[in-house]
Parts: C-alpha cells; sequence; structure tokens
C-alpha cells in the first residue's frame, strides 16, 4: 500500500508538471514588445474606432493610446503600447469642438482638442466681450 501511495504521488506530480510545462510562460514570452512607431500606434487606435479611443500621445518617451473601455484597453495593450482608459471618445470630443468651430468668428480666442488631458481646451485672451465669453460658455447643443 505504501508503494502504490508514492506511486500515484508520482503520477499526478508528472501531470501536474506537464499542465504546468504548457502554460508557464516568461516574461519576455507574456509581453509583447513595446510599441515605438507613432504610426501602428495610430493604426491600432484607427482599428478601435473613434468611439472607443480618444487619441495617441507621448508620456515619458512611451506611447499612450488613450480609450474608453477595458477591452479596447486590452487590445492596446496587447499590440505593446500604453493604454489610458479616459472618459470622452474622440468623437465626442470632435463634436464638442465642431459646435464651438460654429460660432461666428470671436476675436482673441482660440479652441482645441487636447488629447492629454482628454478635453477640449478654450482659451479666451484680453478683448472678449462679456458676451462672447457667455456665447462660449453656453452649452452648444
Amino acid at each position: 500500500m505504501r508503494r502504490r501511495h508514492y506511486a500515484s504521488r508520482g503520477i499526478v506530480a508528472a501531470a501536474l508538471g506537464g499542465v504546468l510545462t504548457l502554460t508557464a510562460l516568461t516574461a519576455a514570452q507574456a509581453a509583447p514588445e513595446p510599441l515605438t512607431d507613432p504610426a501602428k500606434a495610430v493604426a491600432t487606435a484607427d482599428q478601435l474606432g473613434n468611439q472607443r479611443t480618444a487619441g495617441v500621445y507621448y508620456r515619458n518617451e512611451r506611447l499612450v493610446v488613450a480609450v474608453t473601455d477595458q477591452a479596447a484597453a486590452e487590445s492596446v495593450r496587447s499590440a505593446g503600447a500604453v493604454a489610458e482608459v479616459v472618459p470622452h471618445s474622440t468623437a465626442e470630443l470632435s463634436s464638442a469642438k465642431a459646435k464651438l468651430d460654429q460660432l461666428t468668428a470671436i476675436p482673441n480666442t482660440a479652441w482645441s482638442i487636447d488629447q492629454r488631458s482628454n478635453r477640449v481646451e478654450v482659451k479666451l485672451y484680453d478683448g472678449v466681450s462679456d458676451a462672447d465669453r457667455s456665447r462660449i460658455k453656453r452649452p452648444h447643443g
């Protein structure tokens, strides 16, 4: 009985060893090569679409792809880029900027999409009238 006990342990250990051998990966095998080509990062974002992404930029010398959900973040990470989950998509930011673009010319103002902050930034310089400030601040729907 004692021999059988050791023999069955050996079979279990051999079976587990085979499973572990098949599933164990080194860190180098598990992690994709870091993405360093901006064109490939943009292509990755384009594949996900402008409803699920919000731009590509550098942070600490690494390419970052802004995304709006965890599944998109996983796709970006598997491509080797850093993913940052943000609240607003490219489509939402572009829509907000387009509404501002429809305002008639307002001197001493500028606006643009800032991908790093995930916002449309509006700059009001000296000389902007109170009426023009109100037009810009009013929700545009």
